[in-house]
């Protein structure tokens, strides 16, 4: 014989308000769960590196056109890829680099005179380094936490004529 069992409206009244406790208790932590649970994005540091520089004879101090000037990590013990497309100089000797990416605290100019005695003769192939230091950096307005700003640096490299190779 099977017989019902009869909780006391009392008892009745207690196992409701704890059933929408346990309820509300899960709905709840649910939504914190879904809530906590965007995706958390890493981001690498940026730095926008501009660099301006000259290329001229050291002899006469003359601007030396057509001289490609190559930007890379110097970091690396070996020449590797640039970190920007390579720039030819201007009549006034001149070149304008721009790199954005990840700050690079040492880099290597490459500087090749690629006409050979076009332009005021042979220059050859010449490798000059030079520091960052991003304390001289300038936060633009829409800069983030994560970005180290925008730094110029000026550059000038002399060159000695040689012997074509």
């Amino acid at each position: 014989m099977e017989a019902d069992f009869v909780f006391p409206h009392h008892a009745q009244h207690h196992l409701s308000v704890g059933i929408m406790k346990q309820i509300l208790l899960s709905v709840l932590l649910l939504t914190l769960t879904v809530g906590c649970s965007e995706q958390i994005i890493e981001r690498t540091p940026v730095v926008h590196l501009l660099v301006f520089g000259t290329v001229v004879d050291k002899t006469t101090g003359a601007p030396i056109e057509g001289i490609q000037v190559t930007m890379t990590n110097a970091n690396y013990t070996t020449p590797v890829d640039p970190i920007c497309p390579p720039v030819l100089t201007d009549k006034a000797g001149s070149y304008h680099l721009d790199y954005t990416g990840t700050p690079i605290y040492k880099i290597r100019f490459i500087i090749d005179d690629i006409d050979g005695p076009d332009h005021g003769g042979y220059y050859g192939h010449t490798l000059s380094t030079t520091s960052i230091d991003y304390s001289q950096a300038t936060l633009q307005a829409n800069d983030s936490f994560w970005d180290f700003g925008t730094i110029e640096k000026k550059m000038e490299h002399f060159l000695l004529k040689t012997t074509a190779e």
